[in-house]
This record gives structure tokens, C-alpha cells and sequence, in this order.
């Protein structure tokens, strides 16, 4: 839930990034008229009066099912690893003789 609110706080600026970059890198004469933008608020505040709320989130929905999927990924690695590294640690006592009880 949290990664949702920090996708959907900052997706905008993702968006204006990524459009910056896209102006800087396209020749100016391809692009006849096209939106010029100045900075990063510039961007978001025309893509804001030009497209409204529709062009600030186009393409979130992607954006959460990654952002899901990545969470609920790192979640499970994390899980395994854990457990793995418990099973190691406590043989490693059991095998010195000192953890007839460990409880990590």
C-alpha cells in the first residue's frame, strides 16, 4: 500500500522527466509544433493545462502492477533468504554445541 501511495505521489515527476528528456534529445525541427517546456514544474503545470489530470498519470496503471509485483518479488526473496540463513546459523551453533534452544 505504501509503494502505491509513493507511485502515485511521484508519477508525475517521472512523467515530466520524461518528457524533458525526450525534448532535449529530438531535433527541433521534427517537432513542429510540439509543447516547449522550461524545467521540470513548467512541464507538469502545461501538461497539467493541456491534458489535465489524464496526462499527468497516463500509463500508471503499469507503473503499480510493477511496482506490485517488484514488492511482493523482494518480499518472498526476502523470506527465502531468511529462512535460509537461519537454517545455516543455528546448524553452525548446533554442530559447537551451543544452541540446543535458538530461536533467531
Amino acid at each position: 500500500m505504501s509503494k502505491w501511495i509513493a507511485t502515485l505521489s511521484t508519477y508525475p515527476l517521472q512523467v515530466a522527466q520524461t518528457r524533458l528528456r525526450f525534448q532535449s534529445s529530438t531535433d527541433k525541427s521534427l517537432t513542429i509544433g510540439a509543447v516547449s517546456y522550461n524545467g521540470t514544474f513548467d512541464c507538469i503545470a502545461k501538461m497539467y493545462k493541456y491534458e489535465g489530470w489524464h496526462g499527468l498519470f497516463r500509463g500508471v496503471q503499469t507503473k503499480l502492477w510493477h511496482s506490485t509485483l517488484i514488492s511482493a518479488l523482494m518480499f518472498l526473496t526476502y523470506e527465502k533468504i531468511q529462512a535460509a540463513v537461519e537454517k545455516v546459523v543455528v546448524s553452525q551453533l548446533q554442530r559447537k554445541g551451543g544452541a540446543q534452544k535458538v530461536k533467531l
